[in-house]
């Protein structure tokens, strides 16, 4: 039974934990619970427990005191963090301080919290359960070699005392599949590591069966000897190569591989497979396989606006702009993202901030659900996914501005309810203004003071708004959805939709038919779009 301690100034979340999972079913027991590092080091003296999981930010002693504090103290358990999203920069810190992994509170589940202990338990066992031995053994050597390359206090001096052949030189391959919490297929599908490994050990079994080392749930790494490289005449990047082609073509599943350019002894392989599991993040960007460990690099951090002054900038271009389809101000700053390779997830946490402070700004709860969104962010896989959700949500905040009228003259709301009211009607400015009681000319002004758009690209924009509603939700002919929003020019209402989306109402119609029938979440393809 391995003894869990919790670390957490929370008291909910120490009582989540508790309740999440029956713990002695799967041979875990929590002996006791602290709400500070202080507190911990004293508890872990006297409850010597095999796992910690610790919260990163606590009064007294925080989470990276207290597993930089385990560290010098030689403790021979395992820590995981518990954290929210955007501290990256401390989980990082944690992560090179000794921690075995981290799990984000907010989308904590049973499954992933009892996964992240069966692997701390698997590294755990080797080493206590376990004597020295002579005889050589490919399982034995395969936790040795696990536990050497993902526990940062295994060094290479204990590994040699297990008579690992120290003298050989390694390739790695390392193959993963970033932003994915499990080996997942074009399907759907979720795949066990044990699907992966042994669809390894039955294609390439010219390599040891020790050489394929699990390094967590969506990773393996594999040792392959620089003396079978010459005996095969295969290069390490063309053994990736192959392992791709393997793994698209039997399981449909796309992985993002790494390789060594020079095969290099154990001792100094250690550094390089924590390096890889870093520099998998830049397939954000470029999601090209294999690639050489030494042509990745990402920033971690970049020299930008702060976040506050950003969300501004685009308030105010969304504010004056028609749509929402292209932002210059925005488009720039992705570019100069993926030019510079900033760490996805200091991407992500920047540009969530950046879309809570416009939601804060505006006072939009009611019409933006930021937990959807932080989610959305959280779960992009790549650059072009991202910028689509992004788009999404200045569509939604434009919307808001458009329809906000907290601040607009009374007579401008009233002419927008008029509209809202007859926009499947004819409408002329005469008639508009007249309902108001007020001049033409007069009512022109205030309205483009106040929305930034005439009220002629107000119609426009509302009619193709409600049209594309109708195209997505109804089977309807173009003309009858025409005639449905105010337009009984069939030719007119077409150069007028492209005008506003891009593409004419038919290939809208397949466009939205294609992605229904895909399965897949109905989002504008905002690239295609033009400023009209």
């Amino acid at each position: 039974m391995y003894q869990i301690l919790i670390v957490d100034d929370e008291p909910m979340v120490k009582i989540a934990l508790k309740t999440l999972l029956n713990w002695e079913e799967f041979g875990f027991s929590i002996c006791a619970s602290a709400s500070d590092g202080k507190e911990a080091l004293s508890l872990v003296k006297k409850f010597q427990p095999d796992i910690i999981i610790t919260d990163l930010k606590m009064p007294v002693m925080d989470g990276l005191e207290l597993i930089k504090a385990l560290k010098k103290q030689s403790y021979p358990g395992k820590i995981l963090v518990l954290s929210n999203y955007g501290d990256y920069e401390y989980v990082r810190q944690a992560l090179k301080s000794g921690a075995i992994d981290y799990m984000l509170k907010i989308s904590l589940n049973k499954d992933d919290l009892l996964e992240q202990l069966k692997n701390c338990a698997d590294l755990l066992s080797p080493i206590q359960n376990t004597r020295e031995s002579s005889v050589y053994d490919p399982s034995f050597n395969e936790l040795l070699l696990k536990t050497y390359f993902t526990d940062t206090d295994f060094t290479y001096e204990k590994l040699r005392n297990y008579q690992i052949q120290e003298n050989s030189a390694y390739y790695i391959c390392y193959i993963t599949q970033p932003f994915q919490k499990k080996f997942t297929n074009k399907r759907g599908e979720i795949l066990s590591p044990s699907i992966i490994k042994n669809l390894l050990l039955e294609n390439f079994n010219y390599l040891p069966s020790d050489s394929f080392i699990q390094m967590n749930i969506n990773s393996f790494i594999i040792l392959y000897p620089e003396k079978t490289a010459a005996e095969t005449e295969l290069t390490v990047w063309e053994l990736g190569q192959h392992i791709y082609s393997c793994f698209s073509q039997f399981l449909s599943l796309s992985l993002y591989i790494i390789v060594t350019r020079t095969a290099l002894h154990l001792e100094k392989l250690k550094d390089i497979g924590f390096k890889c599991a870093e520099a998998s993040h830049s397939c954000f960007y470029d999601n090209f396989s294999p690639v050489y460990i030494d042509e990745l690099s990402l920033q971690h951090f970049f020299n930008f606006m702060d976040y506050r002054s950003f969300a501004s900038e685009l308030l105010t271009s969304l504010s004056k702009s028609e749509h929402a389809d292209s932002i210059k101000d925005f488009d720039l700053f992705m570019e100069k993202c993926k030019t510079e390779r900033i760490h996805p997830e200091i991407l992500k946490s920047y540009i969530y901030r950046m879309c809570s402070y416009m939601e804060l700004t505006l006072s939009a709860s009611s019409y933006i659900n930021l937990t959807e969104l932080q989610t959305s962010i959280e779960t992009c896989t790549d650059l072009t996914e991202l910028s689509l959700v992004l788009y999404e949500f200045f569509t939604q905040i434009h919307s808001f501005i458009r329809n906000d009228t907290r601040f607009y003259k009374k007579e401008v709301v009233e002419c927008i309810c008029y509209i809202q009211n007859h926009y499947h009607e004819k409408i002329t400015l005469t008639e508009l203004s007249a309902s108001i009681g007020i001049s033409e000319n007069y009512l022109c002004k205030i309205f483009k003071d106040d929305t930034g758009t005439s009220i002629v690209q107000y119609i426009h924009s509302l009619r193709m708004e409600k049209a594309a509603a109708l195209i997505s939700e109804n089977n309807l002919m173009l003309w009858e959805i025409a005639e449905a929003v105010g337009i009984n020019d069939q030719f007119y209402f077409n150069r007028l939709f492209k005008k506003i989306y891009g593409m004419t109402p038919s290939q809208y119609k397949e466009l939205k038919k294609c992605k229904t029938n895909d399965g897949l979440k109905t989002v504008p393809d905002f690239n295609k779009f033009t400023k009209g």
